[in-house]
């Protein structure tokens, strides 16, 4: 960001003003009603299908078949059989991306989602061939899209 001096204070250019696509109100950065009602919305990750006894042992699994593979594990990457990994926006801009902005894991993504019929079928959950990888951002960019029709909402 670029910080303009105006004597001894620098002051920082602020957000233009848009419309929230949830609730058309006029505002600067998030919509905060928005946000916080779809986190309400938003069920936990135990209810979403994610538990710990399955989720963690598979998610070390897909990582080993992407080295096994000679894929480098990084934001975008899939199993050849696995989905194209379109929301990856390092990838479509040629970047590496082996961790989240904020120093995190990447995600390991469900491309096509995961319907909610299929949140308690450990074979679809654990499918090597239904996930990739995605950095928090590019992350966050395709569940706002999925969850409320927006191209970025954060």
């Amino acid at each position: 960001m670029t910080c303009y001096p105006t004597g001894s204070v620098t002051s920082v250019p602020l957000a233009a003003f848009r419309v929230c696509a949830g609730c058309s109100t006029l505002v600067r950065g998030s919509c905060q009603t928005c946000r916080k009602q779809g986190e309400r919305q938003r069920k936990t990750a135990h209810a979403r299908g994610y538990t710990y006894r399955e989720w963690v042992p598979f998610r070390r699994q897909f990582l080993a078949a992407l080295v096994e593979a000679g894929i480098l594990p990084i934001c975008g990457a899939a199993l050849p059989s696995g989905p194209a990994m379109q929301d990856s926006q390092c990838r479509s801009n040629h970047l590496f991306t082996f961790a989240s902005d904020d120093g995190s894991s990447l995600h390991v993504d469900h491309d096509p989602p995961l319907q909610d019929h299929e949140r308690q079928n450990t074979a679809a959950v654990c499918d090597l061939n239904r996930v990739g990888l995605l950095c928090q951002s590019c992350h966050a960019v395709k569940t706002a899209r999925e969850a409320w029709g927006v191209a970025k909402c954060l």
